[in-house]
Parts: C-alpha cells; structure tokens; sequence
C-alpha cells in the first residue's frame, strides 16, 4: 500500500553500520558489491543511495535485522542514527558500530501513514506541530541517554561468596 509521510519531526544523519572488526571506511563508494540492508519502507531512501552508491547491492529488509550484519550475511546496514545508535548500545555493544555517515545532508524524518488515512495524518501533523524545538531536542536527548542495566548474576555471586568462606574457614 502506498505511505504518506507527516510533517518532519526530527533530523537525522544516515550512516553505515557494519562488525566491529570492519576496518574503517571513510567513502563507502569503494566497498563495490558489498551487500548492504536498508528498511524495506524507507523507498526514497533506497532510490537515492542507488544513485550515490550503484555499486552497492541493496538488500531490501522489513526490520532492523542486524543479527545478519553479525554474521556475516551482510557487510553493512544503512539506517537513521539515532535508531542504529540506540540498537548498538541495547542490543549489538561491542559486535557492531557505526562506521560512517552516508549522506552528507541530515534528512527529515516523519512518520508514515497509510496513504488514504487523511485523518490520522492530519493528528499526526497537529500533533508534530505544537512539540516545541526544545521538547523535541529533550525527548532525543532522554531516548540517546537510555541505559542499559546488566542484571547481575546471583548464582556467581553466591559461588565466590562459598569460596570465600571456605578459604575464611581454612584459614
């Protein structure tokens, strides 16, 4: 079905995001029939990094699949900054990174919409256009800090504990 986007409600940079092992490229021109993923409804998208970059070959996917960046499947993923930052650092730390920006102009992001949903657009934009430039850059700035909170393991905590106390008890 054909999407209609609404009035932008951020900025983003689009960049690469290859294995953290991937030497650093700094012009992706050269990585000549590289497979590379890019989201399957960002079309526009699509067209002009094959006009950029017609070497590459685009593999067209319907979710952010980065598992096939780690294995090797493909070389890269093309995606906004802010979403494949946040994916590394929930997801992918220390597997993956963000080896370079891909276009050199941030571009507008909106959200899709169905192309006859006239109404849910018109909420959409009402919406995006009463969140002041500050609200927006705080909301950015909450979801760049997330955290990510490694759960300790209990079960090695109470084995050196035991050791602990064995070696206390020897003693």
């Amino acid at each position: 079905m054909p999407i209609k986007e609404t009035h932008a409600y951020i900025q983003d940079s689009i960049v690469l995001v290859t294995r953290s092992n991937e030497p650093f490229v700094s012009d992706i021109s050269i990585l000549e029939n590289r497979k590379i993923g890019m989201p399957a409804y960002a079309v526009s998208l699509i067209k002009k990094i094959k006009i950029l970059y017609p070497n590459l070959q685009i593999i067209k996917i319907n979710n952010p699949d980065l598992h096939r960046v780690i294995s090797g499947e493909l070389y890269g993923y093309i995606g906004p900054s802010l979403l494949m930052s946040h994916q590394i650092a929930i997801n992918y730390f220390n597997k993956l990174k963000i080896m370079t920006k891909v276009i050199n102009k941030d571009i507008q992001i909106g959200f899709g919409v169905l192309h006859d949903d006239t109404t849910l657009q018109t909420i959409l934009n009402k919406a995006i256009d009463n969140i002041s430039d500050k609200e927006k850059q705080k909301i950015i700035k909450d979801w760049q800090s997330s955290k990510v909170d490694k759960q300790v393991n209990q079960h090695i905590i109470y084995q050196l504990l035991a050791i602990f106390i064995f070696i206390l008890f020897i003693v």
